[in-house]
């Protein structure tokens, strides 16, 4: 017995070296050629193994391949289909023993499967068998059939494997595949286990398939970031369908990565479920339903693979949302429809601050649209959205190979409005708007040519902007327009256009790198009364916290004179009374000064000469200063009239306070276009200095809350609306004195009078001004007044004195009262006409009782009458002398009336 175990240990140990040592006296390198031939035949595609190939018996029987490659088709792509780093097969030795063939395992470790479409492939290639036995290659694919082997495979391995799958330069890779499958060709259900990454993401997939039945049935479940999705359903082998349910819970924190308009702070928890059938054309989605809280979906859906067409009806509530995309024959594409009666129940549900737009939110939407797709491009047509009262009509067009490429003609009927809607308040009136052109993106460069037309302005935008790193713009800005008056009128929101500015053309670069950017203006003019005005600048806009602007701006002469009107000044005049419109002009509308808060800058302006009948302003400089709602006019400087003219002031957004000093030295005013109807200064030489200020948030409360003074000091000058040159000739003869009478009313309704001197003084408080002092000194003449000015009421109320210096004469009052634009005149010369009956009363006595000449012609010089008149005779009353003198006196106390 003893010898027996010794002898049979031997044997044992004898075997075991045995099937140690056999594998490494065999070399299976030799049989390297026949498996690469036959997986060629087989196959149509090179296998390469680079490695040898070696196997064991112990502890089980195992075969490792090493470094191996399976290429691809000829016509499919160059790299290699699949390549794996080691493929180690291990057999079950029991089964042996009862005839079986059984692999208990395969592992394959780092394997790498590379899928490429070329933009000429029309499909996956599939493999069938001829009629020779052999395998060709074909385009034509046959149902699928899955072989049945000899043997089967208890468990297959996949350590670290790797999908790529390339299609138009775009790449989708599984990384870190780690796959487990149990009963592979085997009897009963197949199981099998997934741990993969794609995106970023992890992925755990459990699940069974049983492909010993025709239908057969698969059960699968996912998990990514926590979030679960179940499938069952069936798969048929004979039309390659499949029909089952899908059933997807998950959080609404996770959506924020698809839907950035999701907070990424929602935590709720969501429910999507839906019957899902698909075959080799199409994928049918029906009983689509999806909660969230009190957001609710159903509706269906489909895709087909054959021109990628989508389908898609919906329901949405909160909102009342109905959602379609259809087939649309035409353009062989889809149409997108999408209506609601408002997102803000939607938005509120999800926790989405609508406050930035209400209005849009709180109006009803319809989206209409055709959408086609083809290899690059996807092309929107007919677009048709309506928001409230704007809409937006027109086409894109995206294509994004070999670079992203934006194609688009848009317009809308009411800019103003559609911004509004979106949240946006536009400091200008915008009605229609038309955009039209392309922009294209390459390395992170984009390229535009467009062109915008808006309230009769084209505006044509051409150049790039770097985004590599941070926006470096570099555009070129051209805005042509036949009549700048109409556009600003639409663009400000004004009543009337201004009739002075015609066509213009403003051409300006913008360049340098965000937050700051640099705006040089040149090649530009604009045509005021048929005048043409060069404008020329510079710009820089530092946009790091608030905006900041330096902006400095250079014209050429500008002439603001109306060339129709030159000549017709003196006709003004000559409107009556009774056609002059009066009353108060000050509007009520509310002055906006936010946008003095909007933005920081400094900013200066220089022209050359400014011509304005009767001023002409020759190198008028200006500065001003904006800084935390405030705008200093830090100077303005100009000559005018030989003289120069300083001012400055600010203006304050928080209170609306204004403030303007002005002071006028030494200045010569000749050569001014009469209005003799008008009281106004034409000639002389000036002083003058004003300083007022006022708050309010209209035109009108301006006016009641203006207060300040004006000082002016003349000399050697002329004055408009009065001639007193005529009443002092008169009075120099005394020879007719109803003439004399008729030009003391005449003479304050027109025509020019000389003066030596001039002085004036105004107080202004809440509106009113007071005439607190007002001296004229002309020859032999002297003028002073006093009174008031209400601008609030745009009324004169001005009571002035007028002294002659002849022979003693009383002075005579003129009382200027009315409307500003109606002024009316009152002459009280009560004093004078009782003055000229005493004194030329005492000479006619002389005259007649000296016999020089007859009562007759001294009588018609005194009132004026026609030498025809009869005249009483001095004989028809007996005391001569008394009766001449009762009859004067009665003939000018009638006059005199």
């Amino acid at each position: 017995m003893g010898k027996f175990l010794k002898y049979g240990a031997f044997l044992v140990l004898v075997l075991i070296l045995a099937l140690l040592v056999i594998p490494l006296l065999i070399s299976l390198d030799d049989y390297k050629e026949d498996i690469e031939a036959k997986i060629k035949s087989e196959t149509g595609r090179d296998l390469i193994i680079k490695d040898t190939i070696t196997f064991s018996i112990l502890p089980a029987p195992k075969i490792v391949l090493s470094d191996i490659e399976l290429s691809g088709l000829p016509d499919e792509q160059k790299l290699p289909i699949l390549k794996v780093g080691k493929a180690k097969a291990t057999l079950a030795i029991l089964p042996l023993f009862t005839g079986t063939f059984v692999i208990s395992e395969i592992m394959l470790e780092n394997p790498k499967i590379h899928i490429e479409k070329q933009n000429n492939s029309k499909g996956l290639q599939t493999l069938k068998t001829d009629n020779n036995g052999k395998n060709s290659a074909t385009n034509n694919p046959t149902p699928l059939q899955i072989p049945k082997l000899p043997f089967s495979i208890k468990r297959l391995v996949i350590e670290n494997g790797q999908i790529i799958y390339v299609q138009n330069n775009e790449k989708i890779a599984f990384e870190n595949i780690n796959l487990i499958i149990k009963n592979l060709l085997g009897q009963g259900p197949m199981e099998f286990t997934i741990n993969s990454k794609i995106f970023e993401e992890n992925i755990l997939l459990n699940g069974s398939i049983n492909a010993n039945q025709p239908l057969m049935p698969i059960m699968a479940e996912g998990k990514i970031k926590g979030e679960k999705a179940t499938l069952a359903g069936e798969f048929s082998l004979d039309d390659l369908s499949f029909a089952g349910n899908i059933k997807y819970q998950g959080n609404a924190k996770h959506l924020s990565d698809l839907f950035p308009m999701i907070p990424i702070g929602l935590q709720r928890e969501f429910d999507l479920t839906t019957r899902i059938t698909a075959d080799k054309e199409n994928i049918l989605l029906s009983d689509l339903n999806f909660s969230m809280g009190k957001i609710l979906a159903k509706g269906e859906g489909g895709y087909k693979f054959k021109g990628g067409v989508p389908t898609l009806n919906l329901n949405i509530v909160p909102g009342n949302i109905i959602a379609k995309v259809t087939n649309d024959q035409a353009l062989k594409g889809y149409k997108i429809n999408i209506k609601t009666q408002g997102l803000k129940p939607l938005l509120e549900e999800l926790q989405i601050n609508s406050s930035d737009v209400p209005l849009l939110l709180s109006n009803n939407i319809s989206l209409g649209a055709s959408v086609t797709y083809s290899k690059n491009t996807v092309d929107v047509q007919n677009i048709s959205l309506l928001l409230g009262e704007a809409n937006l009509n027109g086409n894109v067009t995206i294509n994004w190979q070999p670079k992203l490429n934006l194609s688009y003609n848009l317009e809308t009927n009411k800019g103003s409005t559609l911004m509004k809607l979106l949240g946006i308040n536009s400091p200008i009136g915008i009605s229609g708007v038309k955009i039209k052109g392309q922009s294209s993106e390459e390395a992170k460069i984009w390229q535009t040519d467009t062109l915008l037309t808006l309230s009769g302005i084209d505006t044509h935008i051409v150049g790039k902007v770097d985004t590599a790193s941070s926006y470096k713009p570099y555009l070129t800005i051209t805005a042509n327009g036949q009549n700048l008056g109409n556009s600003l009128k639409q663009l400000l929101n004004q009543k009337e256009a201004s009739a002075a500015l015609g066509a213009f053309s403003l051409s300006h670069t913008i360049s340098g790198q965000m937050p700051v950017l640099e705006i040089i203006l040149n090649k530009s003019d604009v045509t005021i009364n048929k005048n043409k005005t060069s404008l020329n600048g510079k710009a820089n806009i530092d946009l790091t916290n608030k905006p900041k602007i330096i902006f400095d701006l250079v014209t050429s002469e500008i002439n603001l004179n109306d060339s129709s009107n030159q000549g017709n000044t003196s006709n003004k005049g000559n409107v009556s009374p009774a056609t002059q419109k009066s009353g108060s002009p000050w509007s009520k509308e509310k002055i906006d000064l936010s946008f003095l808060n909007a933005f920081d800058g400094t900013f200066t302006i220089s022209v050359p000469k400014l011509t304005k009948a009767p001023l002409n302003i020759d190198s008028m400089k200006s500065k001003l200063q904006l800084a935390s709602g405030k705008l200093n006019l830090e100077f303005l400087s100009g000559r005018i009239y030989g003289g120069s003219i300083e001012a400055h002031g600010h203006v304050i957004a928080k209170t609306g306070e204004i403030l303007l000093n002005t002071e006028l030295k030494e200045a010569k005013l000749k050569d001014v276009v009469p209005n003799y109807k008008e009281i106004k200064i034409t000639e002389g030489n000036f002083n003058f200095s004003s300083k007022l200020q006022s708050l309010g948030t209209s035109e009108h409360q301006y006016i009641n809350n203006l207060s300040g003074n004006i000082n002016l000091v003349g000399t050697e000058g002329k004055i408009n609306g009065v001639n007193l040159q005529k009443v002092l000739d008169a009075l120099d003869k005394m020879n007719d004195l109803s003439s004399i009478i008729n030009l003391l009313d005449t003479s304050f309704a027109g025509g020019q009078t000389a003066f030596n001197n001039l002085e004036a003084n105004v107080i202004i408080k809440q509106g009113i001004g007071t005439l607190t002092h007002f001296k004229l000194d002309a020859t032999a003449v002297t003028v002073g007044a006093e009174g008031k000015v209400d601008l609030p009421k745009y009324y004169l109320d001005v009571n002035s004195t007028v002294k002659v210096d002849r022979q003693k004469l009383p002075p005579f009052n003129v009382h200027l009262y009315g409307p500003l634009d109606n002024i009316q005149r009152k002459v009280d010369a009560k004093a004078l006409k009782q003055y000229l009956v005493e004194n030329v009363l005492t000479k006619v006595i002389d005259k007649i009782q000296g016999g020089k000449g007859g009562a007759g012609d001294i009588l018609k010089n005194i009132i004026g009458g026609s030498s025809q008149q009869a005249a009483p005779s001095p004989t028809d009353n007996p005391d001569n002398n008394n009766g001449t003198e009762n009859l004067i006196k009665k003939g000018l106390g009638n006059l005199f009336k």
